[in-house]
Protein backbone atom coordinates (compact mmCIF):
# COMPACT_ATOMS: atom_id res chain seq x y z
CA UNK A 1 0.00 0.00 0.00
CA UNK A 2 2.81 2.38 0.91
CA UNK A 3 4.70 1.38 -2.08
CA UNK A 4 1.55 2.51 -3.82
CA UNK A 5 1.19 5.48 -2.05
CA UNK A 6 4.84 6.33 -3.13
CA UNK A 7 4.55 5.67 -6.72
CA UNK A 8 1.63 7.83 -6.89
CA UNK A 9 3.30 10.92 -5.31
CA UNK A 10 6.36 10.37 -7.77
CA UNK A 11 4.11 10.77 -10.37
CA UNK A 12 2.58 13.43 -9.37
CA UNK A 13 5.44 15.43 -8.91
CA UNK A 14 7.05 14.11 -12.40
CA UNK A 15 3.74 15.75 -13.96
CA UNK A 16 3.96 19.16 -11.93
CA UNK A 17 7.91 19.38 -13.20
CA UNK A 18 6.67 18.58 -16.53
CA UNK A 19 3.90 21.80 -16.54
CA UNK A 20 6.59 23.89 -14.86
CA UNK A 21 9.36 23.32 -17.89
CA UNK A 22 6.84 23.71 -20.51
CA UNK A 23 5.46 26.89 -18.79
CA UNK A 24 9.02 27.94 -18.83
CA UNK A 25 9.88 27.12 -21.91
CA UNK A 26 6.65 28.92 -23.55
CA UNK A 27 7.56 32.24 -21.60
CA UNK A 28 11.15 32.33 -24.22
CA UNK A 29 8.35 33.71 -26.52
CA UNK A 30 6.42 36.65 -24.66
CA UNK A 31 9.59 37.95 -23.06
CA UNK A 32 11.44 41.00 -25.45
CA UNK A 33 14.66 42.53 -23.91
CA UNK A 34 13.78 46.02 -22.95
CA UNK A 35 14.60 49.33 -25.34
CA UNK A 36 17.05 51.60 -22.77
CA UNK A 37 16.48 55.17 -23.44
CA UNK A 38 19.43 57.74 -22.22
CA UNK A 39 20.11 61.34 -22.86
CA UNK A 40 23.69 62.29 -24.01
CA UNK A 41 25.34 64.46 -21.31
CA UNK A 42 26.52 67.57 -22.74
CA UNK A 43 29.23 69.62 -23.27
CA UNK A 44 27.26 72.38 -21.85
CA UNK A 45 24.50 71.47 -19.24
CA UNK A 46 25.01 75.33 -17.47
CA UNK A 47 24.05 77.97 -19.30
CA UNK A 48 24.11 82.01 -19.21
CA UNK A 49 22.26 83.73 -21.01
CA UNK A 50 20.54 87.37 -21.45
CA UNK A 51 17.10 88.59 -21.05
CA UNK A 52 15.37 87.69 -24.53
CA UNK A 53 17.73 85.55 -25.74
CA UNK A 54 16.70 82.71 -27.72
CA UNK A 55 17.24 79.24 -25.14
CA UNK A 56 18.32 76.28 -27.55
CA UNK A 57 18.56 72.67 -26.81
CA UNK A 58 19.10 69.93 -28.86
CA UNK A 59 18.98 66.83 -27.08
CA UNK A 60 20.93 63.54 -28.07
CA UNK A 61 18.85 60.65 -27.56
CA UNK A 62 20.82 57.06 -27.90
CA UNK A 63 18.13 53.62 -27.82
CA UNK A 64 19.78 50.34 -26.86
CA UNK A 65 17.73 48.40 -29.54
CA UNK A 66 17.00 51.09 -32.13
CA UNK A 67 13.56 49.81 -33.61
CA UNK A 68 11.92 53.47 -34.63
CA UNK A 69 9.91 53.73 -31.46
CA UNK A 70 8.08 56.68 -30.54
CA UNK A 71 8.17 59.09 -28.15
CA UNK A 72 6.49 62.12 -26.24
CA UNK A 73 8.30 65.04 -25.37
CA UNK A 74 8.39 68.07 -22.71
CA UNK A 75 10.34 70.27 -21.32
CA UNK A 76 9.71 72.54 -17.94
CA UNK A 77 11.71 75.49 -16.40
CA UNK A 78 11.11 75.68 -12.47
CA UNK A 79 8.42 72.94 -13.17
CA UNK A 80 6.34 75.00 -15.49
CA UNK A 81 5.62 73.42 -18.59
CA UNK A 82 6.99 75.43 -22.05
CA UNK A 83 7.01 72.88 -24.61
CA UNK A 84 6.42 69.59 -25.77
CA UNK A 85 8.80 69.56 -28.66
CA UNK A 86 12.26 67.57 -28.75
CA UNK A 87 14.21 69.95 -29.38
CA UNK A 88 13.57 73.68 -27.27
CA UNK A 89 13.26 76.83 -28.47
CA UNK A 90 12.39 79.52 -26.38
CA UNK A 91 13.16 83.22 -25.75
CA UNK A 92 14.34 84.25 -21.92
CA UNK A 93 11.74 86.26 -20.51
CA UNK A 94 12.32 85.58 -16.92
CA UNK A 95 12.89 87.40 -14.03
CA UNK A 96 16.78 88.12 -13.60
CA UNK A 97 17.96 85.15 -11.51
CA UNK A 98 20.54 82.44 -11.01
CA UNK A 99 19.87 78.53 -11.03
CA UNK A 100 16.69 78.08 -12.92
CA UNK A 101 16.27 74.52 -13.45
CA UNK A 102 15.22 73.15 -17.03
CA UNK A 103 14.21 69.46 -17.42
CA UNK A 104 13.84 67.80 -20.47
CA UNK A 105 11.79 64.32 -20.57
CA UNK A 106 11.05 61.64 -23.11
CA UNK A 107 8.93 59.13 -22.87
CA UNK A 108 8.44 55.84 -24.94
CA UNK A 109 4.40 55.85 -26.20
CA UNK A 110 4.76 51.88 -26.90
CA UNK A 111 5.93 51.03 -22.97
CA UNK A 112 6.53 54.22 -20.96
CA UNK A 113 9.87 53.90 -19.99
CA UNK A 114 11.16 57.74 -19.61
CA UNK A 115 14.30 59.56 -19.51
CA UNK A 116 15.24 62.53 -17.69
CA UNK A 117 17.87 65.42 -17.86
CA UNK A 118 18.43 68.32 -15.85
CA UNK A 119 19.84 71.94 -17.22
CA UNK A 120 20.51 74.59 -15.34
CA UNK A 121 20.37 78.53 -16.43
CA UNK A 122 21.51 81.34 -15.59
CA UNK A 123 19.20 84.63 -16.52
CA UNK A 124 21.21 87.81 -16.85
CA UNK A 125 19.54 91.20 -18.28
CA UNK A 126 20.32 92.73 -21.55
CA UNK A 127 22.75 95.00 -20.65
CA UNK A 128 24.65 92.94 -17.77
CA UNK A 129 28.16 94.02 -17.66
CA UNK A 130 30.24 96.88 -19.28
CA UNK A 131 30.01 100.67 -20.08
CA UNK A 132 27.76 103.33 -20.17
CA UNK A 133 28.52 106.54 -22.71
CA UNK A 134 26.79 109.57 -21.94
CA UNK A 135 27.33 111.75 -25.46
CA UNK A 136 25.83 114.18 -27.43
CA UNK A 137 24.82 113.24 -30.89
CA UNK A 138 23.14 114.78 -33.61
CA UNK A 139 21.64 117.67 -31.29
CA UNK A 140 20.23 115.25 -29.27
CA UNK A 141 21.26 113.41 -25.29
CA UNK A 142 22.15 109.94 -25.56
CA UNK A 143 23.60 107.36 -23.06
CA UNK A 144 25.28 104.19 -25.45
CA UNK A 145 26.45 101.26 -24.12
CA UNK A 146 29.26 99.25 -24.46
CA UNK A 147 28.15 95.33 -23.44
CA UNK A 148 31.09 93.28 -22.41
CA UNK A 149 30.79 90.79 -25.16
CA UNK A 150 31.85 94.50 -27.39
CA UNK A 151 28.17 94.75 -28.69
CA UNK A 152 26.95 98.27 -29.02
CA UNK A 153 24.16 99.59 -28.18
CA UNK A 154 24.15 103.30 -29.30
CA UNK A 155 20.80 104.45 -28.36
CA UNK A 156 18.75 102.08 -26.07
CA UNK A 157 16.89 104.41 -24.15
CA UNK A 158 15.15 105.80 -26.57
CA UNK A 159 14.54 102.75 -28.06
CA UNK A 160 13.82 100.42 -25.26
CA UNK A 161 11.47 103.97 -23.99
CA UNK A 162 10.24 104.88 -27.01
CA UNK A 163 11.09 108.84 -26.04
CA UNK A 164 13.56 110.97 -26.18
CA UNK A 165 15.46 112.87 -23.24
CA UNK A 166 15.70 116.95 -23.38
CA UNK A 167 18.61 118.27 -23.11
CA UNK A 168 22.42 118.35 -22.63
CA UNK A 169 23.97 114.47 -21.29
CA UNK A 170 25.55 115.53 -18.32
CA UNK A 171 26.64 112.43 -16.78
CA UNK A 172 25.75 108.78 -16.05
CA UNK A 173 25.90 106.60 -13.17
CA UNK A 174 25.11 102.90 -12.50
CA UNK A 175 23.66 102.58 -9.00
CA UNK A 176 24.86 98.98 -7.61
CA UNK A 177 23.10 96.05 -6.64
CA UNK A 178 23.49 95.29 -3.11
CA UNK A 179 23.23 91.33 -2.04
CA UNK A 180 22.66 90.52 1.52
CA UNK A 181 21.42 87.87 3.55
CA UNK A 182 20.99 86.12 -0.32
CA UNK A 183 18.80 87.82 -1.76
CA UNK A 184 19.82 90.76 -4.27
CA UNK A 185 18.75 93.68 -4.34
CA UNK A 186 18.59 95.62 -7.67
CA UNK A 187 20.65 98.78 -8.61
CA UNK A 188 19.37 101.35 -11.60
CA UNK A 189 21.25 103.64 -13.91
CA UNK A 190 20.44 107.16 -13.29
CA UNK A 191 20.80 109.49 -16.65
CA UNK A 192 21.58 113.34 -16.04
CA UNK A 193 20.95 115.79 -18.92
CA UNK A 194 20.84 119.68 -18.13
CA UNK A 195 17.08 119.27 -18.13
CA UNK A 196 16.33 116.05 -16.39
CA UNK A 197 17.23 113.04 -14.08
CA UNK A 198 15.80 109.51 -14.68
CA UNK A 199 15.77 105.99 -13.22
CA UNK A 200 15.98 103.32 -15.76
CA UNK A 201 15.60 99.46 -13.99
CA UNK A 202 19.30 98.43 -14.72
CA UNK A 203 18.20 95.02 -16.52
CA UNK A 204 16.07 96.51 -19.23
CA UNK A 205 16.45 100.02 -18.85
CA UNK A 206 12.62 100.72 -19.16
CA UNK A 207 11.89 104.09 -17.21
CA UNK A 208 11.23 103.90 -13.33
CA UNK A 209 11.20 107.89 -12.41
CA UNK A 210 11.68 111.05 -13.82
CA UNK A 211 13.00 114.18 -11.58
CA UNK A 212 9.49 115.20 -10.28
CA UNK A 213 9.56 112.09 -8.48
CA UNK A 214 13.31 110.98 -7.93
CA UNK A 215 13.40 114.99 -6.09
CA UNK A 216 10.18 116.90 -6.19
CA UNK A 217 11.67 119.80 -4.97
CA UNK A 218 14.05 120.16 -7.33
CA UNK A 219 14.08 123.23 -9.16
CA UNK A 220 17.56 124.47 -9.96
CA UNK A 221 17.74 123.99 -14.01
CA UNK A 222 19.79 123.65 -15.77
CA UNK A 223 22.19 121.00 -14.35
CA UNK A 224 25.39 122.39 -15.25
CA UNK A 225 28.45 120.68 -12.96
CA UNK A 226 29.07 116.91 -12.74
CA UNK A 227 26.20 115.22 -11.25
CA UNK A 228 27.48 112.32 -8.19
CA UNK A 229 25.52 109.27 -7.19
CA UNK A 230 26.60 106.96 -4.02
CA UNK A 231 24.91 103.94 -2.36
CA UNK A 232 26.41 104.53 1.28
CA UNK A 233 27.57 101.70 3.77
CA UNK A 234 26.86 100.09 5.83
CA UNK A 235 24.44 97.66 4.20
CA UNK A 236 23.55 100.06 1.87
CA UNK A 237 20.73 102.18 3.58
CA UNK A 238 21.01 105.42 2.09
CA UNK A 239 21.31 106.61 -1.52
CA UNK A 240 22.87 110.54 -2.28
CA UNK A 241 22.71 112.70 -5.20
CA UNK A 242 24.76 115.85 -5.65
CA UNK A 243 23.25 117.98 -8.23
CA UNK A 244 24.83 121.75 -9.12
CA UNK A 245 26.64 121.56 -5.82
CA UNK A 246 23.32 120.46 -3.25
CA UNK A 247 23.19 117.22 -1.44
CA UNK A 248 20.37 115.21 -2.10
CA UNK A 249 19.49 111.70 0.45
CA UNK A 250 17.14 108.89 -0.36
CA UNK A 251 16.74 105.31 0.76
CA UNK A 252 18.97 102.95 -0.47
CA UNK A 253 18.88 99.60 -2.08
CA UNK A 254 19.20 97.63 1.29
CA UNK A 255 15.54 98.67 1.64
CA UNK A 256 13.57 97.48 -1.40
CA UNK A 257 10.01 98.50 -0.33
CA UNK A 258 11.32 101.56 0.04
CA UNK A 259 14.24 102.18 -2.88
CA UNK A 260 11.98 104.17 -5.05
CA UNK A 261 11.33 106.68 -2.63
CA UNK A 262 12.13 110.05 -3.52
CA UNK A 263 15.13 112.00 -2.67
CA UNK A 264 15.68 114.73 -0.01
CA UNK A 265 17.76 117.90 -0.05
CA UNK A 266 19.74 117.80 3.42
CA UNK A 267 19.89 120.67 5.35
CA UNK A 268 23.09 122.30 6.16
CA UNK A 269 23.17 125.87 5.18
CA UNK A 270 25.69 127.17 2.81
CA UNK A 271 28.00 124.80 0.50
CA UNK A 272 28.85 123.82 -2.34
CA UNK A 273 29.70 119.97 -2.65
CA UNK A 274 32.28 118.20 -4.89
CA UNK A 275 30.46 115.63 -6.80
CA UNK A 276 31.84 112.61 -4.74
CA UNK A 277 32.10 111.02 -1.79
CA UNK A 278 34.31 108.77 0.38
CA UNK A 279 32.74 105.91 2.85
CA UNK A 280 35.00 104.26 5.51
CA UNK A 281 34.17 101.88 7.96
CA UNK A 282 30.27 100.39 8.09
CA UNK A 283 29.50 102.50 11.58
CA UNK A 284 30.93 105.75 10.03
CA UNK A 285 29.33 108.74 8.29
CA UNK A 286 29.93 109.29 4.51
CA UNK A 287 32.82 112.64 4.28
CA UNK A 288 32.12 115.11 1.27
CA UNK A 289 34.09 118.21 0.32
CA UNK A 290 32.57 121.68 0.36
CA UNK A 291 34.39 123.67 -2.79
CA UNK A 292 32.58 126.90 -1.09
CA UNK A 293 34.58 126.90 1.91
CA UNK A 294 36.93 124.38 1.38
CA UNK A 295 36.43 121.84 3.97
CA UNK A 296 35.01 118.74 4.74
CA UNK A 297 31.69 117.88 5.88
CA UNK A 298 30.14 114.93 7.27
CA UNK A 299 26.73 112.99 7.18
CA UNK A 300 25.62 110.58 9.25
CA UNK A 301 23.82 107.46 8.43
CA UNK A 302 20.12 108.00 8.12
CA UNK A 303 20.80 111.52 8.90
CA UNK A 304 19.24 114.85 7.18
CA UNK A 305 22.19 116.93 8.90
CA UNK A 306 25.64 117.93 6.86
CA UNK A 307 28.17 119.09 9.58
CA UNK A 308 31.27 120.26 9.23
CA UNK A 309 34.24 117.36 9.69
CA UNK A 310 36.32 116.94 13.12
CA UNK A 311 39.00 119.63 12.83
CA UNK A 312 42.60 117.56 12.58
CA UNK A 313 45.34 120.23 13.60
CA UNK A 314 48.07 118.27 14.12
CA UNK A 315 47.69 115.58 11.03
CA UNK A 316 48.66 116.02 7.73
CA UNK A 317 45.83 118.43 7.07
CA UNK A 318 42.81 119.82 8.53
CA UNK A 319 39.47 118.20 7.88
CA UNK A 320 38.20 121.06 8.96
CA UNK A 321 40.08 123.45 6.67
CA UNK A 322 42.12 122.75 4.43
CA UNK A 323 41.86 125.77 2.42
CA UNK A 324 41.97 124.39 -0.98
CA UNK A 325 40.08 123.09 -3.74
CA UNK A 326 38.93 119.34 -5.03
CA UNK A 327 39.59 118.66 -8.59
CA UNK A 328 39.49 114.78 -8.34
CA UNK A 329 39.03 112.05 -6.03
CA UNK A 330 39.66 108.22 -6.39
CA UNK A 331 40.01 105.04 -4.06
CA UNK A 332 43.63 103.76 -3.31
CA UNK A 333 44.58 100.02 -2.09
CA UNK A 334 41.54 98.64 -1.09
CA UNK A 335 42.57 96.41 1.78
CA UNK A 336 44.60 99.73 3.55
CA UNK A 337 40.95 101.67 2.94
CA UNK A 338 42.78 104.74 1.84
CA UNK A 339 41.19 107.77 -0.24
CA UNK A 340 42.85 110.20 -2.44
CA UNK A 341 41.96 113.98 -3.26
CA UNK A 342 43.64 115.82 -5.90
CA UNK A 343 43.48 119.33 -4.69
CA UNK A 344 44.62 122.89 -6.13
CA UNK A 345 45.40 126.01 -4.07
CA UNK A 346 44.70 129.39 -4.99
CA UNK A 347 47.91 129.37 -7.28
CA UNK A 348 46.70 126.35 -9.08
CA UNK A 349 49.41 124.49 -7.27
CA UNK A 350 48.20 120.81 -7.45
CA UNK A 351 48.44 118.93 -3.87
CA UNK A 352 48.00 114.79 -3.52
CA UNK A 353 46.26 114.24 -0.11
CA UNK A 354 45.02 110.99 1.36
CA UNK A 355 42.64 109.75 4.46
CA UNK A 356 43.16 106.40 6.08
CA UNK A 357 40.14 104.49 7.63
CA UNK A 358 41.04 103.78 11.20
CA UNK A 359 38.44 102.03 12.97
CA UNK A 360 35.23 104.22 13.07
CA UNK A 361 36.87 106.99 11.96
CA UNK A 362 39.46 108.62 9.54
CA UNK A 363 42.68 110.26 10.02
CA UNK A 364 45.01 112.61 7.35
CA UNK A 365 47.46 110.58 5.23
CA UNK A 366 49.40 112.38 2.90
CA UNK A 367 49.68 115.54 2.15
CA UNK A 368 52.04 116.07 -0.33
CA UNK A 369 52.69 118.75 -3.58
CA UNK A 370 52.42 117.01 -7.42
CA UNK A 371 55.46 117.93 -9.29
CA UNK A 372 54.24 115.44 -12.06
CA UNK A 373 54.57 116.86 -15.93
CA UNK A 374 51.70 119.03 -16.99
CA UNK A 375 50.19 118.44 -13.81
CA UNK A 376 48.67 121.91 -13.85
CA UNK A 377 46.44 121.40 -16.71
CA UNK A 378 45.46 117.55 -15.96
CA UNK A 379 41.91 117.48 -15.81
CA UNK A 380 41.26 113.50 -15.18
CA UNK A 381 42.60 111.66 -11.90
CA UNK A 382 42.55 107.71 -11.14
CA UNK A 383 44.35 105.94 -8.75
CA UNK A 384 46.07 102.20 -8.24
CA UNK A 385 43.95 99.85 -6.26
CA UNK A 386 47.07 97.99 -6.03
CA UNK A 387 50.38 100.13 -5.71
CA UNK A 388 51.11 103.86 -5.04
CA UNK A 389 50.65 104.95 -8.23
CA UNK A 390 48.19 107.98 -10.20
CA UNK A 391 46.82 107.89 -13.73
CA UNK A 392 46.52 111.46 -14.98
CA UNK A 393 45.39 113.47 -18.37
CA UNK A 394 46.61 116.33 -19.98
CA UNK A 395 44.81 117.38 -23.41
CA UNK A 396 45.58 114.25 -25.29
CA UNK A 397 47.80 112.48 -22.78
CA UNK A 398 48.18 110.29 -19.90
CA UNK A 399 50.80 110.23 -17.47
CA UNK A 400 51.70 107.88 -14.52
CA UNK A 401 52.23 109.24 -11.20
CA UNK A 402 54.77 107.32 -8.45
CA UNK A 403 53.36 108.47 -5.05
CA UNK A 404 56.15 107.83 -3.41
CA UNK A 405 58.99 109.06 -5.65
CA UNK A 406 56.87 112.26 -6.76
CA UNK A 407 57.93 112.08 -10.27
CA UNK A 408 55.89 110.96 -13.40
CA UNK A 409 56.03 109.44 -16.69
CA UNK A 410 54.61 109.86 -19.97
CA UNK A 411 52.32 106.41 -20.62
CA UNK A 412 50.34 107.19 -23.79
CA UNK A 413 49.58 110.52 -26.77
CA UNK A 414 46.69 110.24 -28.72
CA UNK A 415 46.88 112.10 -31.54
CA UNK A 416 47.10 115.63 -31.77
CA UNK A 417 43.90 117.03 -31.40
CA UNK A 418 42.31 114.56 -29.50
CA UNK A 419 41.45 115.39 -25.69
CA UNK A 420 41.09 112.72 -22.68
CA UNK A 421 37.35 113.59 -21.43
CA UNK A 422 37.04 110.86 -18.61
CA UNK A 423 39.17 107.85 -17.04
CA UNK A 424 37.87 105.30 -14.96
CA UNK A 425 39.19 102.06 -13.66
CA UNK A 426 37.77 98.96 -13.79
CA UNK A 427 39.06 96.47 -10.77
CA UNK A 428 42.68 96.13 -10.38
CA UNK A 429 43.87 95.35 -14.38
CA UNK A 430 42.25 98.10 -16.70
CA UNK A 431 41.34 101.83 -17.37
CA UNK A 432 39.17 103.20 -19.54
CA UNK A 433 39.63 105.81 -21.41
CA UNK A 434 37.30 108.16 -23.36
CA UNK A 435 38.38 110.71 -25.83
CA UNK A 436 36.71 113.86 -28.32
CA UNK A 437 38.45 115.25 -31.37
CA UNK A 438 35.67 118.11 -31.91
CA UNK A 439 31.94 116.35 -31.60
CA UNK A 440 33.66 112.46 -32.33
CA UNK A 441 34.15 110.72 -29.09
CA UNK A 442 35.86 107.71 -29.12
CA UNK A 443 36.52 105.08 -26.05
CA UNK A 444 39.42 103.19 -24.94
CA UNK A 445 40.85 99.89 -23.04
CA UNK A 446 43.92 99.87 -21.39
CA UNK A 447 44.93 96.92 -19.95
CA UNK A 448 47.66 97.21 -17.23
CA UNK A 449 51.15 95.50 -16.40
CA UNK A 450 51.61 94.51 -12.55
CA UNK A 451 54.48 97.65 -12.88
CA UNK A 452 51.18 99.75 -13.73
CA UNK A 453 52.35 100.26 -17.17
CA UNK A 454 50.00 99.83 -20.38
CA UNK A 455 50.05 96.55 -21.39
CA UNK A 456 52.07 96.75 -25.04
CA UNK A 457 51.97 100.44 -23.99
CA UNK A 458 48.97 100.85 -26.15
CA UNK A 459 45.19 100.16 -25.89
CA UNK A 460 43.86 96.65 -25.67
CA UNK A 461 40.36 97.95 -27.09
CA UNK A 462 38.63 100.47 -29.09
CA UNK A 463 34.99 101.66 -29.62
CA UNK A 464 34.05 104.29 -31.91
CA UNK A 465 30.53 106.47 -33.09
CA UNK A 466 29.88 108.74 -30.18
CA UNK A 467 29.42 111.82 -30.44
CA UNK A 468 30.85 114.45 -27.99
CA UNK A 469 31.38 112.25 -24.69
CA UNK A 470 30.97 113.87 -21.33
CA UNK A 471 31.36 110.79 -18.89
CA UNK A 472 31.92 107.22 -19.11
CA UNK A 473 30.16 104.66 -15.75
CA UNK A 474 30.78 101.22 -15.46
CA UNK A 475 28.08 98.70 -15.21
Amino acid sequence: MNKIKYILQSTLMLIIMLVLACTKEEGKETYKSINNLTIETPALSSMTLSLYDSLIIAPVLKESMPEGEEYSYSWTINDSLVSLKKDLRVKVDLPIKTGYRVWFKATSKKTGIQAMYQYTLDVRGTYYAGWYVAHNKEGKARFSFIREDDVILMNPLEEVNNKTYAGNAVGAYHALAYEYGGSTYSGYLFAFTSQGVWRFDRDNLKEIQDISEIIPSFNNFPITSKPFQANVPSFYIDQVLILNGGVYAGPGPAFPDYELGSFEELSAGDYEMYPGGFFLASNSPAYYYDNKYKRFMILPQQSSILSVAPATPTAAFNFANVNRTMLGFDTGNTSSREYYFIMADATNTRYLMSAIASGSGTVPGINQRIDGTDINIATNFVTSSVQKQMYYSANNKIYLYNILTNTSVLLYSFPIGNVVKDMKKSGNTRIAVATNSGTAGVVYYFDLAATGEFTGNTYVKKYEGFGEIVKIAER
